[in-house]
C-alpha cells in the first residue's frame, strides 16, 4: 500500500508518496517546522499543553490529519483517510 501527503508547506504543494506509515510519519515530522515554526519536540510539548495525551507518532498524526491532505493511493486516485486504519485486501477492496 502507498501513502500520500500533499505538502502545502512547499511551493506548488507537491504530493509525496511513501511505502509505509513510518516513512509518512517521518515526513510529517519534517513538515512540523515549516507548518508551525516549532521543531518536533516543541510541537509535541505544545500538544501536551493543550491537553492531548501521549508523546508519540500517532499523536502527531492525529493533530495534523485535519489540516494536511494525506491518505492512501488506491489505483490512480488519492483517498483521504486515516493512514493508521487503512487496509487493503488482495482483491483491492477495503
Amino acid at each position: 500500500m502507498k501513502y500520500y501527503i500533499k505538502d502545502s508547506t512547499l511551493k506548488d504543494s507537491p504530493v509525496k508518496l511513501f511505502e509505509s506509515t513510518e516513512y509518512a510519519i517521518n515526513y510529517l515530522k519534517s513538515m512540523v517546522q515549516r507548518k508551525t515554526g516549532m521543531n518536533y519536540e516543541q510541537y509535541l510539548t505544545h500538544l501536551a499543553d493543550l491537553g492531548h495525551f501521549g508523546y508519540d507518532d500517532r499523536e502527531l498524526y492525529e493533530s495534523m490529519r485535519d489540516s494536511v491532505d494525506m491518505g492512501v493511493l488506491r489505483g490512480e486516485q488519492f483517498l483521504r483517510c486515516n493512514i493508521y486504519e487503512a487496509t487493503i485486501n488482495k482483491d483491492g477492496s477495503d
